[in-house]
C-alpha cells in the first residue's frame, strides 16, 4: 500500500461514515438515518432543527491571539434544509437541458409481536429524470416526481445579454402528517442533482466570466492573466458543484457534490538550472570569479530563454491580457539584469568573491550539520547513507545574485528597493535569506572600518518575525548557520576577525530573560524542576551543530562576566566548553547580554521594537556604542558601567576602553510579510521610521540606508504595503510569468506525476459545529487506525490529527470534546467495524503554552507511530490556532481538520500548508453553516481551491493615520531622540531635550520627509503631523520644567527617586507618566461591536 492509497482509503471511509450509504444502495440500518449520518439530508419544507443541536463548541475564554470568535445565527431559529441546487449559464440557442435527480429513501421494516415496528430502516434508491425548458425567462417552474409525490425539480431562468442564467433545484415538498415519532420516512438522503445537454456529447454550459481586473488594480489584472485558463461553470446552493467533459471553454456535465474534493498540485522549485552547477561545496572551492561565473551563468541563460519563449506567446493572448503579460516579462528581464550584475561583481571584485565563497561554505556546513543533527535526534546515528550533496535551489541562488549589488554598493538604487521573496510554503525561502545573511557577515568583516565605524563587530543582520513560535523555531535553524560561520572564523581569525560570530534571540512577552539576574534565577528554578518565571533561557532543545540533546543542565550562569553560556554535552562537538575556549555555542538569549555582545545576527519579534523608547541600551543594536569592556563587551552611552574591574576567579583586572561606534545593521530580513498588516502593521510602519533612521549612516552627502528583503507565500497589494512599511519600492522574486503554474523557478507538478494536497469540504446544515467536529474527528482517527493495521508506514502521516481553529475560544471548547465526546464516538465506531482507536496524547499549540514547551512539542510531532505502543508516545491530536500557520515545519504531518473557514484566504493557505510537506496531505474543512462566509466558500469549493492565491485579500498598513499617530507617534519620536541624540540615552536623559538642537530638528524633518514620501499629495496630512510633533515637543519641554524628568520607572518593588516625573507609562495602565506608550506593538485597542437598533 502506498501513502496515496492509504489517504484514498481514509477518504472513502470518511465519506461512507458521514454521508453513506455505508451498507450499499439497499442497506439496512439499526438506527434512524438522521442519527446515523451527519450530512446529505433534505427535510420536508418547514422542518425545524432539533433543539439539542443548538450547542456551540465555543467557550467564553478571552482571545488575544486571534480575535473574538464569530458567532452565527442561533440554530433554534433556523430550519433544516429542504433543497439543493445550482446556477449556471447557457447560450441563447440552448432550448432545453436534461436534469437527473437521485436520492435514498429510508423506511421502517419488519413487525414484532404486539404490532410495533422494529428499529431497522431499509434504504431504497430513487431516481427521477426530466427535460426542462430554459428558452423562456421569468417565473419559477416545477416538475414533480411521479414516484415520490412532493419531491420536485424546480428552476428559474433569467435572460442576460448573449446568454441565459439558469438555477435548478431539487426540493422536498412532502406533506408530513401531524403524528408523533420520527419522520425520517419523509426525508431525502444522499441527494444528487446532475445536469447535461439534451443531445449526447453536447457542451451547453458556458464558463462564468470572472472579473478581468478592476481599473487601476494591478494585482487583479495580474491574477486575471495568470488564472485565465481556470474556468468556473456553476455555483452551488446549499451544496458544492463539480463539472466534467470540458471542451473549448464549455462543460458537458454538472453534478452536485455533498463532500466536494479538490487536489491542489504541489508547487516545486526548478530542480536544475540548465547546466548550472549549484553545489555549495563546489562554489565555495571555486578558484576564481570566472569559474563561479561559468557555474552559474547557465542558470541565468536558461531564465532568459524562458522569458523569450513567453514573450513570443504574448501576441496569442486576448488583447486585454497583453499589456499585463508584457509588464510581467519586463519585471523578469529586470531580474535577469540584476542577477547578471551580481554575478559580474563576483567575477570582477576579489572581496565580493571571497564573501560569496564564505557564504557558500557556511551554507554547505549548515546543511550538512542540520541533516546530521536531525539524524541524531531521530535515530541517534550518523548521516543517512545516501544523503544528497547540498546544493542551492535555482530560485535561492537567483535571489542571492540579484541582491548582491545592493548590498555591496551602499549608494546603489537597489538600497531603495525591498526585494520580496514570494514562494509557496515549504519551498526553501529561509535558506535563501540565510545565505544572503552569511554573505553580509563575510563582506562586513572583509571591508574594514567604514566612516570611522567598526565593521569587525556589531549586528550585521536583523531578522524579524511576528510570532514567538516562528521566531524560536527559526532561531534553531539560523543557529546552525552562525555555528558554521564561527567554525570558518576560528580557522582564520586574521581574515575573519577576532570577534566571534554570534546569534541573538530578542523576543518579547517574557519568553526570554531581560537581564542576567533574571536568567540566573530562571536556571535556578529549572534546576529545582520548577517553571522559569523570569523568562526561560533554554530556547534550544538540541545542539544545532551535532543534534545532541540540550537541557538546562547544559547552561551556565557565569557571574564574573555576567554571561549565560550554553555548551554542548557531546565531547566530540566543536561547541563544548572545552572545545570552544569556554564560549560554548555562539548563542545569546538574554536581552542585557545581547546589548553588550551585539551579535552578528539578531532574530527578533517585530513587537520587541516597541522597547526602543523604554530601553536606552537598545541603541547598541544600531551600532551606537562608546566603550568596550574586555570582560562584558560593548557598552552603549545608555549603560552605566564601572570604569574598571578587579581580578577575580582567574580573570585579570581590566579597564573599560573607549570604542568607536559600530557599523549599524546592513540587512533587514522581514519574514512572513503578510502578517505585518492591520493594527500591528500600522504601528510597525510607524516605528519603522525610527528603525530605518537608526540603521542609516552618512557617507558625505549620501544617506546610506539598510537593504531590506522580505518573504511570504501569500500577499496582495504588496506594493502599497511595502511602501507604507519600509518607504521603499517593491520587487517580487520570482516575478510572475504568463501562467500561475510556471514562473521558471517554480512549477506546479501535474497530479498524475505527484500527489498534491487533497481538500475535502464538510457541510452539515441542521447539525451543530460540536456534532460535526466530533463526528469528523472520530471517523478520521478511527479510519487512520484501521488503515494503520494494514500498513503502518503508509498511514503514519495521518495518525496525528491537527485541528485548526480560528480563535482560542473555539479551540477551548474543542479540547473538551476530544477528551470526552470524541472518545465516546470512537468506541461506537469500533462496533461499526473500525479498528479500536485510543487517544493517549492530546496537545495544543497556542499562545497559552509556555515558550519553553514549544521546541519539545515540535520534537514530539516528529515521532512516528509504532505498531506497539512506544514511549514517548506520539501525539494523537494537536489542537492549534494561527500559531501553527507560520513556520511550523514538521514534514511528518499529513492530516488536518479546519474548524470553520478562516477569516482570510492567506491564513487558510498558511495553515493548511503545515501538512502534506513530505507526504500527500489531507485537509478536511468543516464549514459552519450559519456563517455566510463559510456557505459561500463551500458552494464554490472547486473554483476557490483551484485559484487559492487569486483570493488572497489585500492588506492594510496606515502608519500615519490619525489613530496611529495618537497611539505611537510620540513613542517613535522618543525612541529616535533617546537612541540617536547624544546625552539623552540614560533614564534621566529625558530631561535633556533641547528644542533648538540640530539633532532634534533633523529627527522632526526625518519623520516629515517620510510622511511626504508615503503621501506626496497630502499636504494636509503633512501639516497635521508637523503640528502634532510640535505639540509633542512642547509637552516634553513643559514636563522638564515641572521636575526631575525620567523616561520611565519600571521597578514594581521600589519607588522612584523623590521629585521624579515620568515621560512614559505603559499603555492601558494607571500612573503619572505624560504619555501612555505601548510596550508591545500588539497592544492595540480592542474592537468595538456595532448594533443596528430598530426605531
Amino acid at each position: 500500500m502506498t501513502v496515496e492509497e492509504a489517504r484514498q482509503r481514509i477518504v472513502e471511509l470518511l465519506g461512507l461514515e458521514l454521508l453513506g450509504p455505508v451498507g450499499g444502495e439497499t442497506e439496512e440500518l439499526s438506527e434512524a438515518p438522521t442519527s446515523r449520518y451527519l450530512l446529505g439530508m433534505l427535510a420536508p419544507v418547514g422542518t425545524g432543527i432539533d433543539p439539542e443541536e443548538d450547542d456551540d463548541v465555543e467557550t467564553l475564554e478571552e482571545d488575544e491571539e486571534t480575535g473574538e470568535a464569530e458567532r452565527g445565527a442561533p440554530l433554534g431559529q433556523s430550519l433544516n434544509p429542504s433543497s439543493i441546487g445550482m446556477s449556471f449559464l447557457v447560450s441563447e440557442e440552448v432550448q432545453g437541458i436534461r436534469v437527473k435527480a437521485r436520492w435514498g429513501k429510508y423506511s421502517r421494516i419488519g413487525k414484532e409481536e404486539g404490532g410495533s415496528t422494529t428499529g431497522k430502516w431499509k434504504r431504497a434508491p430513487v431516481s427521477f429524470e426530466a427535460t426542462i425548458n430554459v428558452s423562456t425567462a421569468g417565473g419559477r417552474h416545477r416538475i414533480e416526481c411521479p414516484d415520490e409525490p412532493g419531491v420536485c425539480i424546480e428552476w428559474i431562468v433569467h435572460e442576460q445579454k448573449g446568454f441565459r442564467a439558469v438555477s435548478v433545484f431539487l426540493v422536498n415538498r412532502k406533506e408530513v402528517p401531524d403524528t408523533r415519532g420520527r419522520k425520517d420516512d419523509y426525508w431525502l438522503f444522499q441527494p444528487v442533482l446532475e445536469v447535461t445537454g439534451t443531445e449526447e456529447g453536447s457542451h451547453p454550459f458556458l464558463a462564468r466570466h470572472l472579473d478581468v481586473g478592476r481599473m487601476g488594480d494591478a494585482d487583479a489584472a495580474s491574477n486575471a492573466l495568470l488564472f485565465r485558463n481556470t474556468l468556473e461553470f456553476a455555483v452551488g446552493h446549499g451544496v458544492a458543484v463539480e463539472w466534467n467533459h470540458v471542451d473549448s471553454g464549455r462543460a458537458g456535465l454538472l453534478r452536485t457534490a455533498l463532500i466536494p474534493s479538490a487536489e491542489v498540485p504541489r508547487v516545486v522549485s526548478l530542480e536544475a538550472g540548465g547546466d548550472a552547477n549549484l553545489f555549495m561545496e563546489d562554489l565555495a572551492k571555486a578558484e576564481s570569479g570566472s569559474a563561479i561565473s561559468e557555474m552559474l551563468m547557465p542558470l541565468i541563460e536558461g531564465y532568459e530563454e524562458w522569458i523569450e519563449q513567453n514573450e513570443a506567446r504574448i501576441a496569442g493572448l486576448p488583447g486585454h491580457y497583453q499589456a499585463t503579460g508584457r509588464e510581467h516579462l519586463r519585471s523578469c528581464r529586470e531580474a535577469v539584469e540584476r542577477m547578471k550584475a551580481g554575478l559580474e561583481l563576483i567575477r570582477e571584485n576579489a572581496m565580493v568573491l571571497e564573501a560569496f565563497k564564505f557564504a557558500n561554505e557556511a551554507m554547505y556546513l549548515q546543511r550538512i550539520h542540520s541533516t546530521r543533527a536531525v539524524a541524531s535526534r531521530e535515530t541517534g546515528g550518523d548521516l543517512p547513507g545516501h544523503t544528497p550533496r547540498p546544493e542551492w535551489r535555482p530560485f535561492q541562488m537567483g535571489f542571492i545574485l540579484l541582491n548582491i549589488r545592493g548590498i555591496v554598493d551602499p549608494s546603489h538604487e537597489d538600497r531603495r528597493i525591498t526585494d520580496l521573496l514570494w514562494f509557496p510554503t515549504g519551498g526553501g525561502k529561509t535558506e535563501a535569506y540565510l545565505g544572503l545573511a552569511a554573505f553580509v557577515f563575510a563582506l562586513r568583516r572583509l571591508r574594514g572600518d567604514v566612516e570611522g565605524m567598526r565593521s569587525d563587530a556589531g549586528t550585521a543582520v536583523l531578522m524579524r518575525y511576528t510570532l514567538r513560535l516562528l521566531t524560536v523555531q527559526q532561531f534553531q535553524r539560523a543557529s546552525t548557520l552562525v555555528c558554521a560561520c564561527e567554525i570558518i572564523r576560528r580557522r582564520d581569525p586574521e581574515r575573519w576577525g577576532k570577534e566571534p560570530f554570534r546569534i541573538g534571540l530578542w523576543v518579547g512577552r517574557g519568553t526570554t530573560p531581560n537581564s542576567f539576574k533574571d536568567s540566573e534565577i530562571a536556571l535556578s528554578d529549572l534546576a529545582r524542576n520548577n517553571a522559569a518565571t523570569t523568562g526561560n533561557p533554554v530556547q534550544l532543545v538540541s545542539c544545532p551543530w551535532c543534534g545532541n540533546t540540550i537541557t538546562h543542565r547544559n547552561f551556565r550562569a557565569d557571574r564574573s562576566v555576567e554571561r549565560t553560556l550554553v555548551g554542548c554535552g557531546n565531547p566530540e562537538c566543536d561547541f563544548t566548553f572545552r572545545n570552544s575556549s569556554g564560549e560554548g555555542l555562539p548563542v545569546v538569549v538574554v536581552d542585557e547580554e545581547i546589548y553588550r555582545l551585539v551579535p552578528s545576527l539578531v532574530i527578533a519579534t517585530v513587537d520587541k521594537f516597541a522597547r526602543m523608547p523604554w530601553k536606552g541600551e537598545t541603541q547598541a543594536l544600531f551600532g551606537n556604542v562608546d566603550r568596550y569592556c574586555p570582560r562584558h563587551g560593548f557598552l552603549s552611552p545608555a549603560e552605566p558601567h564601572p570604569g574598571q574591574h578587579n581580578a577575580v576567579r582567574g580573570l585579570e583586572a581590566v579597564k573599560v576602553e573607549p570604542s568607536s561606534g559600530l557599523l549599524p545593521p546592513e540587512l533587514i530580513i522581514q519574514d512572513e510579510l503578510h502578517l505585518i498588516s492591520g493594527p500591528l502593521g500600522t504601528l510597525v510602519g510607524l516605528y519603522e521610521t525610527a528603525v530605518d533612521w537608526l540603521c542609516s549612516w552618512r557617507s558625505g552627502d549620501l544617506v546610506v540606508r539598510p537593504k531590506v528583503v522580505a518573504s511570504t507565500a501569500t500577499i496582495r497589494r504588496a506594493t502599497e504595503q511595502v511602501k507604507n512599511l519600509f518607504n521603499r519600492q517593491l520587487r517580487v522574486f520570482p516575478p510572475p510569468g504568463l501562467d500561475a503554474d510556471d514562473s521558471y523557478f517554480s512549477k506546479a507538478q501535474p497530479l498524475e506525476n505527484a500527489s498534491g494536497r487533497l481538500y475535502l469540504g464538510i457541510f452539515s446544515p441542521g447539525k451543530s459545529m460540536k456534532t460535526a467536529l466530533v463526528r469528523v474527528y472520530a471517523v478520521l482517527l478511527a479510519a487512520a487506525r484501521t488503515v494503520f493495521k494494514e500498513n503502518p508506514e503508509a498511514s503514519d502521516p495521518y495518525m496525528t490529527l491537527v485541528g485548526y481553529f480560528n480563535s482560542l475560544r473555539e479551540l477551548g471548547g474543542a479540547l473538551r470534546l476530544v477528551e470526552d465526546d470524541v472518545r465516546s464516538r470512537l468506541k461506537l465506531l469500533n462496533t461499526y467495524g473500525f479498528e479500536r482507536r485510543l487517544i493517549y496524547e492530546t496537545r495544543e499549540l497556542t499562545s497559552r503554552i509556555d515558550s519553553s514547551e514549544i521546541p519539545f512539542l515540535l520534537g514530539r510531532l516528529e515521532l512516528p507511530f509504532q505498531p506497539e505502543r512506544s514511549s514517548p508516545y506520539p501525539i494523537d491530536v494537536l489542537l492549534a490556532t494561527n500559531m501553527i500557520s507560520v513556520g511550523v515545519d514538521v514534514d511528518r504531518l499529513g492530516l488536518m481538520v479546519v474548524a470553520g473557514q478562516p477569516k482570510t484566504t492567506s491564513e487558510y493557505i498558511q495553515a493548511t500548508s503545515r501538512v502534506g510537506r513530505r507526504y500527500p496531505g489531507l485537509i478536511v474543512t468543516v464549514y459552519k453553516w450559519s456563517r455566510p462566509r463559510d456557505i459561500s466558500h463551500y458552494e464554490r469549493f472547486g473554483i476557490y481551491h483551484a485559484t487559492l492565491y487569486r483570493h488572497v485579500e489585500a492588506t492594510s498598513v496606515t502608519p500615519f493615520s490619525s489613530r496611529a499617530r495618537d497611539r505611537g507617534l510620540h513613542g517613535a519620536m522618543v525612541a529616535m531622540c533617546r537612541l540617536g541624540v547624544p546625552g539623552m540615552e540614560q533614564e534621566d536623559g529625558a530631561g535633556r531635550l533641547s528644542r533648538s538642537s540640530p539633532e532634534v530638528a533633523a529627527i522632526v524633518e526625518t519623520i516629515l520627509s517620510r510622511v511626504r514620501d508615503l503621501d506626496p499629495g497630502r499636504s494636509d496630512l503633512q501639516e497635521a503631523v508637523r503640528r502634532e510633533l510640535d505639540a509633542i515637543l512642547d509637552e516634553w519641554v513643559g514636563a522638564i520644567g515641572r521636575g526631575n524628568l525620567r523616561y520611565s520607572w519600571e521597578n514594581p518593588y521600589r519607588k522612584p527617586p523623590e521629585g521624579s516625573a515620568m515621560l512614559l507609562q505603559p499603555a492601558g495602565s494607571e500612573g503619572d507618566g505624560l504619555w501612555q506608550t505601548p510596550t508591545s506593538l500588539r497592544e492595540v485597542e480592542p474592537g468595538a461591536a456595532l448594533y443596528l437598533l430598530e426605531e
